[in-house]
């Protein structure tokens, strides 16, 4: 009987031991033993590797999320930058169209006038170099910009010196 309580007294002994130190839980590994078992379930080593898990995947949805929204920002500036430049490129259009409605009625108007003809055509050739830079590169649209001052001075002058 002796050697009964002893073995229960060492078995317990060992039990708790084995309770006691922090062991790392690996649930992945193959052949674990039975002290390590129940080691691991009895001090929540494998319930703490599943929270981590757990956590981690939250942490991994929540991260998917912010790349979701970052790509709907990024799709939605493209689509509006693509509005913009169409929106651009039907006022360039409109633009050219009465632009050119002008210079032709000018020019039937002021046939025998070579001075106006003159700047008609060197307004018309502007119009025209601006019209065959179509490029999205920012620089590109600056200078197109600036152009586009410069053609809107001069037809202010012809038309003061038109006088109308």
């Amino acid at each position: 009987m002796n050697k009964l309580v002893l073995r229960g007294c060492l078995f317990s002994l060992a039990l708790l031991s084995g309770c006691a130190s922090q062991v790392q839980c690996d649930s992945t590994k193959t052949d674990p033993s039975m002290l390590e078992k129940l080691n691991c379930d009895v001090g929540g080593g494998y319930q703490r590797q599943v929270q981590q898990g757990e956590q981690n995947v939250l942490d991994a949805r929540a991260q998917n999320e912010l790349f979701r929204a970052v790509y709907a920002d990024i799709d939605a500036q493209r689509k509006a930058v693509r509005q913009d430049l169409v929106g651009q490129q039907q006022d360039m259009a409109k633009l050219q169209s009465n632009l050119d409605n002008l210079l032709s009625q000018l020019k039937k108007k002021y046939a025998g006038k070579q001075d106006i003809l003159q700047k008609i055509t060197e307004l018309e050739r502007q119009a025209k170099s601006l019209q065959q830079s179509n490029s999205n590169d920012p620089d590109v649209i600056s200078a197109k910009q600036q152009q586009l001052v410069e053609l809107q001075r001069k037809i202010s002058h012809l038309e003061l010196s038109l006088g109308y």
